[in-house]
């Protein structure tokens, strides 16, 4: 994971998955393509309000029984927190979810 902001490589403050939440900040940064993972807004919520595009690619059993998700309605009712912030959204319609 890479972050350039002006060509010049950043590096990262931290190891933890909101090691790029500072950079949020930066006025420079002008632009992101951000991985929101579900145990992130699990454990932290969301460190922006809106965004341009929102993607959400799978709703699946893999992280069901962590971070206080039980079941797949409420991974997909988490994951779908992604598109709701977005103005155009991107996702996987193979799901009824």
């Amino acid at each position: 994971r890479k972050l350039y902001v002006f060509g010049k490589k950043q590096v990262w403050e931290n190891k933890k998955g909101d090691r790029y939440l500072k950079q949020l900040e930066d006025p420079d940064v002008q632009a992101m393509v951000l991985e929101a993972h579900f145990g992130l807004i699990a454990r932290m919520g969301f460190p922006w309000q809106d965004c341009d595009v929102g993607i959400c690619t799978n709703v699946t059993l893999d992280h069901v029984g962590r971070l206080g998700i039980e079941t797949l309605d409420e991974m997909a009712t988490l994951k779908r927190s992604v598109p709701d912030r977005a103005r155009h959204v991107v996702l996987n319609a193979d799901d009824p979810r």
